[in-house]
């Protein structure tokens, strides 16, 4: 089961069609701070499933599961109602966060806050999100850690 898991991470976290031979090299510097906002998400949400779901009683694994459908449903739910466009002009689904939402309502220790920070700083600096967008992103993350439990 944990080989399976692995397995499944880094499938996640290697991109399927990568133009150059190493994964650390991108086509532009604009890649690198989304890429690395990509990594500590999975990182910071593997980290807490695996605190939550392995060898722990079902009220914390009910818990977990609270979080992760309020975080994402009410995330999801915003980008259908909420049309703002990125900075970067990729879309229209700037307002809120759901990687600092996510990474935010994960985080349990030092490090997955560090992580949470980190996610942040990777959405502001790709341009993919406003500082607002980040800003409420980590409230909702945090307020669904709150009420589920």
């Amino acid at each position: 089961m944990r080989n399976a898991l692995v397995s499944l991470l880094l499938l996640i976290a290697v991109p399927s069609q990568a133009v150059e031979p190493t994964p650390f090299r991108w086509p532009s510097h604009e890649a690198i701070p989304a890429r690395i906002s990509d990594g500590a998400v999975i990182a910071n949400i593997s980290l807490d499933a695996w605190q939550s779901l392995y060898k722990t009683d079902l009220r914390t694994r009910r818990d977990y599961l609270c979080r992760l459908v309020l975080t994402t449903g009410l995330s999801e739910l915003s980008k259908a109602v909420i049309h703002r466009t990125r900075p970067n002009g990729a879309d229209m689904q700037s307002f809120w966060s759901e990687h600092t939402a996510i990474a935010s309502m994960a985080a349990r220790s030092p490090l997955s806050a560090s992580l949470a920070v980190t996610v942040g700083w990777g959405r502001l600096a790709s341009g993919a999100h406003y500082q607002t967008d980040v800003g409420v992103g980590a409230t909702i993350g945090l307020i669904a850690r709150r009420v589920c439990r």
